[in-house]
């Protein structure tokens, strides 16, 4: 009942909370998908120089489904229900796998805690059913944390395919948002707790080396699963970045490198940028904004 209701309210609600749900995702795809097309769009100051968004996660997101609609349609522009509807029901799609996430956690770590409770919570909630299905990049966000968290506490041994999905994802997520640094933080932590100490159970052959010899092959295994997790976080980023240059500038140029992680962070650190979006009076944070939003 809670599922379909989510779906009733994707396809049904044709409100909207915040503009970001246009902007920070369809309105910036639809621009590059139907360029050629007499299509009205704006592009907002977050996609202009210096860029603030990764444009990768926008186009797989509502960028796909506007190409299929164009090629579907041929020449003639999608209806505007189409439009509409298309980044609705892949955010809604999208958001079930957070619903995946605690059914998969749950049945392996709390079945103590009748963790069907929790599945309920979740789909009750206001942030699911309001924002989820709706194109918000925290959406992209909260479902990348969900797999990352999926595959960090995976119970068997940690290995070099699961670190692999693992920086990706996290370079994926944290080009996505900057924020999911903060969220991912202690995920990361023990993902290399688990690189390091994590080692798989000493076979017979193993049992009969030397101390010093299982210590040796102990250490190189989790030099390779670190090595291969920050070596995989690093090329994932630096191809999502040339992805980006690419994007903007239409050429690969290093010495216009879009890192738009650290362009969000240094705007939003500078009081003249936020002053022209208007500043809220600290007070209102802590006794409204904060309030509502835990």
């Amino acid at each position: 009942m809670l599922a379909a209701f989510r779906i009733l309210v994707a396809v049904v609600s044709t409100s909207y909370v915040h503009p970001d749900e246009h902007f920070q995702n369809a309105e910036a795809t639809a621009r590059i998908v139907f360029a050629d097309r007499p299509l009205a769009t704006y592009e907002t100051w977050e996609f202009r120089p210096p860029q603030l968004r990764s444009l990768f996660l926008p186009l797989l997101t509502t960028g796909l489904p506007f190409w299929l609609l164009k090629v579907l349609l041929g020449p003639e522009l999608p209806p505007p229900i189409a439009m509409f509807l298309a980044p609705r029901l892949v955010f809604c799609a999208l958001s079930f796998a957070v619903d995946a996430a605690v059914v998969w956690l749950g049945r392996r770590y709390a079945r103590q805690l009748q963790w069907k409770k929790a599945l309920v919570f979740l789909a009750t909630s206001w942030p699911l059913l309001v924002l989820g299905a709706r194109p918000f990049s925290n959406v992209t966000e909260l479902v990348l944390l969900a797999a990352v968290l999926c595959l960090v506490v995976y119970p068997a041994d940690m290995t070099v395919a699961r670190a692999v999905a693992v920086s990706m994802l996290g370079a994926l997520g944290l080009l996505n948002r900057v924020t999911f640094a903060a969220f991912a933080a202690p995920l990361a932590l023990y993902h290399a707790y688990r690189c390091v100490f994590a080692s798989p159970a000493p076979t017979k052959t193993s049992a009969a080396k030397t101390a010093t010899t299982a210590k040796r092959r102990s250490a190189c295994r989790a030099l390779v699963l670190l090595g291969t997790s920050v070596a995989v976080f690093c090329t994932t980023a630096a191809l999502l970045m040339c992805f980006d240059m690419y994007m903007y500038t239409g050429r690969v140029d290093l010495g216009y490198l879009v890192v738009a992680p650290l362009n969000f962070a240094v705007y939003n650190t500078n009081i003249e940028n936020l002053a022209q979006h208007g500043i809220h009076p600290r007070w209102m944070h802590a006794l409204v904004n904060v309030p509502m939003m835990v």
